[in-house]
């Protein structure tokens, strides 16, 4: 079972649906949408592995909707690989430009698709096992920070905070977005996020310097 989660949005229903019913019997969770005004609250509630997104929809784009999902924090890491009956080469330019992953024509042959996918979710983790800048490391899978060469010992959520700042290196999150991003729920105070920041800054020590306050707004890492 590959047991990795697509979530397909398309607003033809019976083909989103025909798409989720054949990689589903291949192995993947599936889940599709209709409407890309819901994608971020299905993408919230439903935490695919990979999106398949239509290019041309009546209600929104497919490259308006890319281009909302890579300025997001939370999603702007997202796999998506772009589903198109457009064979336009300014189509596929203005999709990678916009920071589509992948590309495929429609129609696609199913074993394909599921090859595709598999290998695009792969090339990201590898990719993605660490964050390191300014001589700060993330081992994301070990779940530990190095700083310096020394490990930090982090509570959970002090670590999503770094995570996320790394991430986003130079750009400003508020606090909604940060909170949202790090701690997995909707904004909960300013004090209880900067109570965290405070913390993770103590920890840091010099490095502290790096994570700056943008005032009346929230927080960035500047490398």
């Amino acid at each position: 079972m590959n047991s990795l989660r697509v979530l397909v949005l398309d607003d033809e229903k019976d083909l989103a649906a025909s798409m989720c019913e054949i990689l589903t019997t291949k192995g993947f969770v599936c889940d599709y949408i209709n409407n890309p005004l819901d994608i971020f609250e299905k993408i919230e509630n439903f935490k695919p592995d990979v999106l398949l997104l239509d290019q041309r929809m009546p209600e929104k784009n497919g490259l308006i909707v890319l281009k909302e999902l890579r300025e997001n924090p939370t999603t702007f890491k997202l796999p998506i690989i772009m589903v198109t009956a457009n064979h336009s080469k300014y189509d596929q330019l203005s999709s990678y430009e916009t920071g589509i992953d992948d590309f495929v024509s429609k129609p696609f042959d199913f074993d394909l698709l599921e090859a595709r996918i598999k290998t695009l979710h792969a090339r990201l983790n590898i990719k993605e096992k660490f964050l390191e800048l300014s001589n700060i490391k993330i081992d994301l899978n070990g779940h530990t920070v190095l700083v310096d060469g020394r490990e930090l010992k982090l509570t959970n959520a002090e670590f999503n905070f770094l995570r996320v700042l790394m991430s986003n290196v130079n750009v400003a999150l508020d606090r909604n977005a940060l909170c949202q991003a790090a701690l997995g729920k909707k904004f909960v105070s300013s004090r209880t996020i900067d109570v965290h920041i405070l913390s993770l800054r103590k920890k840091l020590e010099d490095h502290s310097k790096h994570i700056e306050t943008v005032y009346g707004f929230g927080y960035k890492f500047v490398a």
